[in-house]
């Protein structure tokens, strides 16, 4: 069989079948169940939002503590510790020339 004749075969079985016969005012009642279920109620609507407000709220409240914690130390004086901690004086290349230079 070609493919033609198959998709005629199929076609033609499709015809005999018999029609599906549903209750009056079926669609009608489908479209309204469908349309309940896609829209939100006032109450859902308003406890979405009151998640989202609450969660910026956390967030911002988060940002400002961790950003802005005062301990006392200034910035450039965290600076310096940290390139302290990091770049000791001794270590420079200059000093590890001089200490080579020396020996």
């Amino acid at each position: 069989m070609n493919k033609n004749e198959e998709i005629e075969k199929t076609l033609a079985s499709l015809d005999a079948m018999d029609k599906v016969h549903v209750k009056p005012f079926f669609y009608t009642r489908l479209e309204a169940r469908l349309e309940r279920k896609t829209t939100l109620s006032s109450k859902e609507n308003n406890v979405g939002w009151a998640l989202l407000i609450g969660l910026v709220i956390l967030n911002v409240g988060i940002y400002f503590n961790v950003n802005y914690k005062d301990n006392g130390i200034s910035d450039i004086q965290q600076l310096t510790e940290m390139q302290e901690q990091y770049y000791p004086v001794t270590e420079s290349y200059y000093a590890l020339i001089e200490e080579y230079e020396t020996e």
